[in-house]
């Protein structure tokens, strides 16, 4: 079960690593229009979270059914797509729509609309990296809740890591 109060840094952070691509070449963001290597479609392969104080203490989301099950990036900085959870047993689907600005080559900003604007970080700068069609990213001071998977209950300080396909 992946309760709500998980859900605004899983969220955000499946959106901000998924709107992170490369181009076809493998070059990277072109530093004059990073934006264009952003545009596309994409699919979670990984979102694990590790405890800081306990690196044992792991879990990947992903591998529990949760996450993107589409992500749309356009070339105007826009985003939509749908996040995939369960919350008490059930699979809901909540949208994950909004808009990218300051976006670098390495760094960007997400400004979510709608009910993501309500329930997530907004607006969340992100890092990330880019290897051929395989985006990687990885967010320090991030806090999970290991409980509902499980674990020690309380939000714990944790790095979140996510591997995401372009499609």
């Amino acid at each position: 079960m992946i309760r709500s109060r998980v859900l605004p840094a899983a969220l955000a952070l499946i959106v901000a690593t998924a709107a992170c691509s490369d181009d076809d070449n493998g070059t990277g963001p072109d530093p004059e229009n990073p934006i264009d290597a952003l545009v596309g479609s994409y699919q979670t392969q990984s979102f694990k979270y590790t405890a800081d104080a306990n690196p044992e203490l792991t879990v990947d989301l992903a591998t529990l059914g949760f996450g993107i099950t589409e992500l749309t990036v356009n070339a105007d900085g826009s985003f939509a797509g749908t996040a995939t959870l369960e919350i008490d047993g059930q699979f809901q689907s909540i949208p994950a729509n909004g808009t990218l600005s300051n976006v670098t080559e390495t760094s960007l900003t997400l400004n979510f609309e709608g009910i993501a604007a309500v329930v997530l970080p907004n607006p969340l700068a992100v890092t990330y990296s880019v290897a051929g069609n395989v985006v990687s990213f990885v967010a320090d001071d991030v806090n999970f809740d290991y409980s509902v998977v499980g674990g020690p209950a309380g939000e714990l300080p944790s790095t979140l890591e996510v591997v995401l396909l372009k499609s």
